[in-house]
C-alpha cells in the first residue's frame, strides 16, 4: 500500500466519524496532542483542516449544551484502517459506520 492510499483510507474513516457526529447534533474539537486547536465546531471542512497536522489527534465531542462528552483518539501512519486508536464508549453510536469502513479496508 502506498502512503497516499493509506492517507486516503484514514481520511475516509475520519470523515465518516465527523459526518455521523455532526448528524447527531454534536460539535467537534481537535487536540493535537499539545493543545486544543479547535473547539465546538460544526463545519466539517474546518474540522478536517485542523486534523492530520501531527502524528495523532484527539477528536473532542461536545453535546449541544457545549459540554464535552467524549473523544476519539486518532493515530496516523500505520495501516490506514486502524486510524481509530480508541474512543469513549458512549460514542458507539457515531462509530458504527466508521468501524464498518475500517473492517472493509482491513480485509
Amino acid at each position: 500500500m502506498t502512503v497516499a492510499m493509506r492517507q486516503e483510507i484514514e481520511r475516509k474513516i475520519v470523515t465518516q466519524i465527523i459526518t455521523d457526529a455532526l448528524a447527531k447534533g454534536y460539535t467537534l474539537g481537535v487536540n493535537d496532542g499539545e493543545e486544543i486547536t479547535l473547539e465546538r465546531c460544526n463545519d466539517p471542512e474546518t474540522i478536517l483542516k485542523a486534523l492530520f497536522t501531527t502524528d495523532d489527534d484527539w477528536l473532542l465531542v461536545y453535546a449541544a449544551d457545549g459540554k464535552r462528552i467524549g473523544w476519539v483518539r486518532l493515530i496516523y501512519g500505520n495501516d490506514g484502517y486502524d486510524v481509530v486508536n480508541d474512543h469513549t464508549t458512549n460514542l458507539a453510536d457515531i462509530m458504527t459506520e466508521a468501524d464498518k469502513l475500517s473492517d472493509h479496508y482491513s480485509n
